[in-house]
């Protein structure tokens, strides 16, 4: 992968509510001066929204890579941020690094941004992934444990994909809609009937995931 592919990863994530980093969160309320008086009176000045710039790429090789953040600045306007840019480049590190390692991204004040809905863990989101499979498994009459199951990379992608789903989901029909759809993309020379898709639906709903 290309060494700021991760920015790529930074913006999907930032579209789907990613949160900015807790000390560059704080920082918002300093002004240049140095002298600290808080979002309100921003907003009594006309000004709803800032820019965040920060310098995203990967560190590593192969399987061991790590996506690594730096938060540069918060600034009035789109323009100065992007004038930052244009000192920060030339620096020591950041001159090592194409353009589009800079992100610039632009926040509402006074309002929520991030984690709106609470958030679960990596540990969380695995063992509902194995509940998940056991349920698939058990609606296929597959004789394999979760572990076994995943070997087969047609059918892995699969779960991947309705596991993607039943986060969004919450209707029954909806649910099943959706595991029709994929599972003809998957396996068109297995057909079911819609009542098998809404049955599973159901049973998936009803895992006690850990939200």
């Amino acid at each position: 992968m290309g060494s700021c592919f991760a920015a790529h990863i930074i913006r999907f994530l930032k579209r789907n509510r990613w949160a900015v980093n807790k000390n560059v969160s704080q920082s918002i309320v300093r002004l240049k001066n140095g002298e600290t008086e808080g979002l309100n009176n921003m907003d009594t000045l006309g000004q709803r929204v800032i820019f965040t710039l920060a310098h995203v790429y990967e560190y590593g090789e192969n399987d061991d890579v790590e996506v690594r953040v730096k938060e540069l600045g918060i600034y009035s306007t789109y323009q100065k941020a992007e004038e930052a840019i244009e000192r920060y480049a030339i620096l020591p590190g950041f001159n090592r690094h194409p353009r589009s390692c800079f992100i610039i991204d632009e926040y509402e004040i006074d309002t929520d941004q991030a984690w709106t809905e609470g958030f679960i863990s990596s540990a969380d989101i695995a063992k509902n992934f194995e509940y998940l499979t056991e349920c698939l498994n058990e609606w296929l009459d597959i004789q394999k444990t979760a572990e076994e199951s995943w070997e087969d990379s047609k059918y892995y992608n699969f779960l991947c994909e309705i596991d993607r789903g039943m986060y969004k989901l919450k209707n029954a029909d909806e649910l099943a809609s959706f595991i029709s759809s994929e599972w003809g993309k998957k396996f068109p020379e297995k057909p079911k009937l819609h009542e098998d898709y809404l049955l599973v639906a159901k049973k998936i709903l009803a895992l006690p995931l850990l939200t």
